[in-house]
C-alpha cells in the first residue's frame, strides 16, 4: 500500500522574516517606527445645554414658599472658534434663557445672559470675558428685584489652565 500524505518539510528549513528566507549572516530586522501621535483639537465646536430643576415645598423655607419659585428651566447654548484674530486659542460667545415662574413678580419670570469669552494666548487658558445679565437675581438675597450687571474680567479655560510653554535655554 502507498502513502498519500504530503511530505514532511526538511528539519533545517530557515524560518522566513517578512516573506523572505532568512540568511545566517543577514542583520536583524529592525522594527517599523511607531505611528506618529495624533493630536486632534477642534477648530469650532456648539454646545447645548437644557436644565430643569423642581423645589419641592418641603425644602423651601415657610417664610420663602409665597414668593420663591418652584420650577427653574435653562436653554443655553455655545459657539466656540479657534484662530480667530486677537484671540487665537479662542473666541466663544454663550446665551443662556431662564424660566423661573413662580415668583411674587410675574415680570421677573424671564431671565437672560449672553457672554463673550476671549483666550488670545496659545500657551495657557488665560482670557478676557464680557457678561451681560437681566431679570431676576436669583442667586442673591435681593432675588425679588429686576437686575441688569455687565460683568468684565478675566478668565480661564481649566483644560488648559497649567499648559504653559517653557523658554527654551540658549545654548
Amino acid at each position: 500500500m502507498r502513502d498519500s500524505s504530503p511530505p514532511a518539510p526538511p528539519a533545517a528549513a530557515a524560518p522566513e522574516t517578512r516573506g523572505l528566507p532568512a540568511t545566517p549572516d543577514a542583520p536583524a530586522a529592525t522594527p517599523p517606527p511607531p505611528p506618529p501621535v495624533l493630536e486632534l483639537q477642534a477648530f469650532r465646536e456648539l454646545r447645548l445645554v437644557a436644565e430643569y430643576e423642581y423645589h419641592p415645598r418641603a425644602w423651601v423655607d415657610e417664610q420663602m414658599r409665597d414668593i420663591y419659585g418652584r420650577h427653574r428651566m435653562h436653554i443655553g447654548g455655545a459657539l466656540a472658534k479657534k484662530g480667530v484674530r486677537g484671540c487665537q486659542k479662542r473666541l466663544e460667545w454663550s446665551g443662556d434663557v431662564y424660566w423661573n415662574p413662580g415668583v411674587v413678580d410675574p415680570d421677573l419670570d424671564w431671565s437672560g445672559a449672553t457672554q463673550v469669552s476671549c483666550f488670545p494666548w496659545m500657551n495657557g487658558g488665560w482670557g478676557f470675558f464680557a457678561r451681560f445679565y437681566t431679570g431676576q437675581d436669583y442667586y442673591n438675597v435681593g432675588f425679588l428685584d429686576d437686575v441688569s450687571r455687565l460683568h468684565v474680567g478675566l478668565t480661564f479655560n481649566q483644560a488648559d489652565f497649567f499648559k504653559f510653554r517653557r523658554r527654551p535655554r540658549p545654548q
